[in-house]
């Protein structure tokens, strides 16, 4: 069964150095990429691995003394 490629172009490249880049010529509000919500985003990203890393240290300390943690040592 044959796939369906996407609708969409990818905008002219222009040679750039080493590289290539989109032409700047050919992107109006139509093309390009929204970067609008990226600082929220990477709020959120952070205070998730704070939390992620508070819950580890959390488990690690449980390990180390399972009183602590509501389970007797026998």
């Amino acid at each position: 069964m044959p796939r369906k490629t996407g609708q969409s172009k990818p905008p002219p490249l222009v040679k750039a150095g080493c590289g290539v880049r989109f032409d700047p010529e050919q992107l109006d509000e139509d093309t390009g990429f929204d970067f609008s919500g990226a600082a929220d985003l990477l709020e959120e990203e952070k205070a998730q691995q704070e939390i992620d890393k508070s819950e580890q240290e959390t488990l690690t300390a449980d390990e180390k003394n399972p009183a602590k943690a509501g389970q007797s040592a026998e």
